[in-house]
């Protein structure tokens, strides 16, 4: 097992200026450097919120759209290409988004239209 982030500190001291004795340490600053081999940050493929969409919330197949863009999205993450899985993540993102919020709006109608027809 490969290790993961490890924290590293910096000694920021100016270069001008009166230099420091050995009584006065300069204040640790600190960062997470990731390790070797490991990226960054992944891109986000949506698969689940796209699932849940395409089963609940499929006004005008949106959900569907999102599920295929997720699927790429999770391909070329796979393939190592995180440019082009970020594009399709953020595509499936928009049409998740769209779908949520189309199929609530659906909902809500619904519920409304069968309350004012129900005596």
């Amino acid at each position: 097992m490969e290790p993961g982030p490890r924290a590293v500190s910096i000694d920021l001291q100016p270069c001008y200026g009166a230099p420091k004795g050995l009584d006065e340490p300069a204040p640790p600053y600190s960062c997470v450097v990731p390790a070797p081999g490991f990226p960054a940050e992944q891109p986000r493929d949506h698969v689940l919120w796209s699932l849940f969409n395409t089963l609940f919330c499929n006004v005008c197949c949106l959900g569907f759209l999102a599920l295929v863009f997720s699927v790429k999205a999770r391909d070329r993450k796979v393939l190592g290409d995180s440019d082009g899985a970020g594009s399709y993540g953020k595509t499936a993102k928009g049409l998740n988004i769209a779908s949520l919020v189309l199929g609530l709006l659906v909902s809500i109608l619904f519920i409304v239209l069968w309350q004012l027809s129900v005596p």
